[in-house]
């Protein structure tokens, strides 16, 4: 039977309390800077250094983990007067956001 809706919640994590799987990315995530290690530059290296189907999974890759899908909410007017950085540094200006 489904809840009443406006009902308190009831089991699960409390809201606030991080995610026990997550905790180990974000200590990774803050100790390779720290150690000299640039993620950004090292994935735009691999990327210039790529062919152009490896270039598109990569990208595909990096856009699946970096980039919240938008909601139709979420939806804005694309400025498509603003194309003329190359490719290289859109992929910068996207991987240092």
């Amino acid at each position: 039977m489904a809840k009443a809706k406006g009902a308190p919640k009831s089991g699960g994590r409390k809201r606030g309390v991080p995610n026990k799987a997550a905790a180990p990315v974000a200590q990774l995530r803050h100790a390779l800077p720290a150690l000299g290690w640039n993620v950004a530059e090292e994935f735009l290296q691999l990327y210039r250094e790529s062919d152009v189907v490896t270039r598109h999974k990569l990208f595909a890759l990096y856009m699946q983990y970096s980039q919240v899908i938008p909601t139709a909410n979420d939806v804005k007017e694309v400025d498509d007067s603003k194309t003329d950085m190359s490719d290289d540094d859109n992929l910068l200006a996207l991987v240092k956001q």
